[in-house]
């Protein structure tokens, strides 16, 4: 393996600012931010393709983006009014919504296994924080965890 010197910056083809990135190896990775923006490469990075999410004027701001395996992968977000999840059972390439509730933001996901994952977020007016668990690959989250 040859290590690469620096960075080089990449063209993107969004103005939305671009909150997280996820490689499942060296050429699948994508990219999520703000006003509902998905973008993935199967080139490493030499290029990028708009993903739509499939809500169009329901805007959000991605925040976190992470795949279990090649073909489920989970985004986190939201806005002002609500936080939201989508699920990815074909390699990104359409979105469903999982949940989408009063919540506000969700900010990071994570997941520990195939079935176990986390996010977190919350709000600063009242200032609350929330973790939320899936315990089945994000098809379903346990919301009792407010701090």
């Amino acid at each position: 393996m040859i290590a690469q010197e620096g960075w080089f910056q990449q063209t993107s083809g969004t103005t939305a600012d671009l909150n997280s990135v996820f490689f499942l190896d060296s050429l699948n990775g994508w990219v999520v931010g703000d006003d509902s923006t998905i973008l993935k490469t199967t080139s490493g990075g030499e290029e990028w393709v708009d993903i739509s999410s499939g809500f169009s004027g329901y805007d959000h701001n991605y925040k976190d983006i992470f795949f279990i395996d090649y073909s489920i992968g989970l985004i986190v977000g939201g806005n002002y009014s609500s936080g939201v999840i989508l699920r990815s059972t074909n390699r990104g390439e359409s979105w469903e919504r999982v949940t989408d509730n009063n919540m506000r933001g969700l900010y990071a996901l994570s997941f520990y296994n195939n079935n176990i994952g986390f996010a977190s977020g919350g709000t600063y007016f009242p200032a609350t924080g929330i973790i939320l668990k899936t315990e089945d690959a994000g098809l379903n989250w346990d919301t009792s965890l407010v701090y």
